[in-house]
């Protein structure tokens, strides 16, 4: 349980507290280049909308697991609490996500460049 003597709130807190910057920091980086275009023909709106598919996914998934342990759905085995066996879940589930979003990310960005301006580079060059 959260309460102020417990050092996992504060944990928590910055998590939650770093996430929002995360998510802060996409849409300051849309919003400057919607107004500049300096990006233009390098795709980043598929990449940057998988980024924020990923962070999103892992604060709900987090949560959920989170909630399901704490209501000792996943139960605790010898030496290890539910909390930290839900946890250890969590882990294993976004290093797995982490990687074939990856995946995807580096297919959508890579997969067919487009032409840049006027000398007609490809992004691979």
């Amino acid at each position: 349980p959260l309460s102020l003597s417990n050092p996992h709130t504060y944990v928590k807190f910055a998590g939650r507290i770093s996430f929002l910057f995360g998510f802060w920091g996409l849409f300051v980086f849309f919003k400057i280049e919607h107004t500049f275009k300096l990006l233009e023909g390098f795709r980043y709106v598929e990449k940057f909308t998988v980024m924020k598919l990923i962070l999103v996914l892992f604060l709900v998934q987090e949560t959920i697991i989170e909630g399901l342990a704490s209501r000792g759905i996943i139960s605790c085995i010898p030496h290890l609490s539910g909390l930290a066996r839900g946890s250890i879940i969590n882990c294993c589930m976004v290093m797995v996500e982490a990687f074939i979003l990856g995946v995807v990310n580096f297919n959508l960005y890579n997969r067919h460049p487009k032409v840049l301006g006027k000398n007609k580079r490809s992004l691979k060059n």
